[in-house]
This record gives C-alpha cells, sequence and structure tokens, in this order.
C-alpha cells in the first residue's frame, strides 16, 4: 500500500470529492488505498510503525511534540513528560474527565484529537478509542475541528534568527 496526494485535475467531480472515514465531511485530499481522506483521518490511518517508537520505554525524552527536554521527565497517560508539559497532558486529561461525566461528547472528541497529535508518538489504543468515539458518536452532518491542539506547540524556530554562536568576526 502506497500514500499519494491526490491529483485533484484528474477527477471531474473534485469538489464532491469528500473524506471516506464516517461523519467527516471536509474534502478527501489524499488517496489511502482506494478511497480518498482529509489529512486529519489520514494520520490516524497510516501505518503506526511511521509514527510508533519501537523503543518508547527506553526513551528519556520529553514525548510532547518539538520538546527536546531528558530532566525531570515521568511517565504519564501512556508517555514520558517534562514538568511544563504534564501540566498540558494533565489539563487535557482532567477537561476529558469532565466531559465524559457530562456526557459532552463534541468536547472529549476535540480534547482527544488534541492528546492523541501533540505527542510525538501516537498510541494505538488511543487512536482507536478516538476513531470508534467518533464513529458512536458524531453525524454526517456534524462539522468537527480541532482547533485547539496548536495553540499548545511552541513556536516552530526561525532560520533567520541569529543566536550568540553564529556571530562572525570581522
Amino acid at each position: 500500500m502506497h500514500f499519494v496526494h491526490a491529483n485533484a485535475d484528474r477527477f471531474p467531480d473534485k469538489d464532491n470529492i469528500k473524506c471516506a472515514f464516517p461523519a467527516c465531511t471536509r474534502p478527501g485530499l489524499i488517496v489511502y488505498d482506494v478511497d480518498f481522506y482529509c489529512r486529519c483521518h489520514f494520520k490516524t490511518l497510516q501505518n503506526p510503525f511511521k509514527f510508533h517508537n519501537p523503543d518508547q520505554d527506553k526513551t528519556r525524552k520529553c514525548n510532547f511534540i518539538r520538546c527536546k527536554t531528558k530532566k525531570g521527565v515521568m511517565e504519564l497517560h501512556r508517555g514520558v513528560f517534562c514538568a511544563k508539559h504534564r501540566g498540558v497532558i494533565e489539563e487535557i486529561r482532567r477537561k476529558l474527565t469532565l466531559a465524559k461525566q457530562n456526557g459532552d461528547k463534541t468536547v472529549e472528541i476535540s480534547l482527544r484529537f488534541n492528546e492523541i497529535f501533540l505527542r510525538k508518538f501516537l498510541d494505538d489504543d488511543h487512536i482507536q478509542y478516538y476513531n470508534q468515539l467518533v464513529l458512536r458518536h458524531t453525524s454526517p452532518s456534524e462539522e468537527f475541528s480541532p482547533a485547539e491542539v496548536w495553540k499548545h506547540l511552541p513556536p516552530k524556530p526561525r532560520a533567520d534568527t541569529k543566536t550568540p554562536s553564529s556571530k562572525t568576526s570581522s
């Protein structure tokens, strides 16, 4: 099985191609097997070994995306996190518990999406539970937007930023 970006010009009905994931109404831009998927659901369907860390038990770096901290990491919710990111994960888990108790499935789905994609390595059980939750509790008319995930990410380092070590002597 290989993954390619769909060339929309080849398809006469390109405006009506939707993600094949149940209850998703986003455009299907990426071909996976014989169906089209949106970028979010394509990532959950990809080969898990691409995102899975086989040495996860031996890894002692924070598993939060873009974090390289090694000091003070602790195991938490099937991952290893530094003190700064433990708070973020704990807050998401606290909100998840409240949403589950209140029966608010839309909030729960959004929070679970955030939890999955804020990690460097995807956990198969988290992905399966998320997919089952989406299948059970969303109707085809609902649009799901995981906007909250991006506010937790640190900004990417800029290439044009000069560091003290990059000074040149004249």
